[in-house]
């Protein structure tokens, strides 16, 4: 399942990229609005993917500091005619933007946003993971500092900690 928010004007352009990612099999859930105030709202949710076209007004820049600001790590997915090679699409790469895509190549846009799905949720596995890591080591120590017995804890064959019992 592709989650996307889509910024855009226009319903006609949503339209066609629901129906690619359908065409290519992929199942997706998208949301379309065109305002600042729409986006920052739908930023609480949880996204796969930002594609932004035209808005109202904000435009690309905006949005990527505004996610920013929220702490969102969502790929935002630029929609432009403008040849790769020049220095606005240079611009976009360097403020943050995922991918350049051109909103007519709907095969590309689809796997474009199918990549930043799977970016995404190895983002949040890898975030979920490291949580998790954490919160064991933090049980492993207070195992370590309450118990009665002797124990430490060798971390590539260093002492990483003892408890008081070990030490003597």
């Amino acid at each position: 399942m592709i989650r996307f928010l889509m910024i855009d004007s226009q319903q006609t352009c949503f339209n066609l990229i629901c129906q690619a990612l359908k065409d290519q099999g992929y199942t997706s859930q998208g949301k379309l609005l065109d305002d600042i105030n729409s986006f920052e709202k739908a930023l609480n949710l949880q996204w796969d993917a930002i594609i932004f076209n035209n808005a109202y007004d904000f435009d690309y820049k905006k949005a990527l500091e505004i996610m920013e600001n929220k702490g969102k790590l969502i790929p935002l997915i630029l929609l432009s005619e403008q040849d790769i090679q020049s220095p606005e699409i240079l611009e976009a790469y360097q403020l943050g933007v995922y991918v350049v895509s051109s909103p007519t190549h709907y095969h590309f846009l689809t796997l474009n946003l199918y990549r930043a799905s799977v970016y995404t949720k190895l983002v949040r596995r890898e975030t979920q993971l490291s949580i998790e890591l954490d919160q064991l080591q933090q049980h492993t120590q207070t195992l370590v500092d309450t118990t009665e017995h002797a124990v430490a804890i060798f971390q590539d064959g260093v002492h990483v900690s003892v408890n008081e019992q070990y030490a003597k």
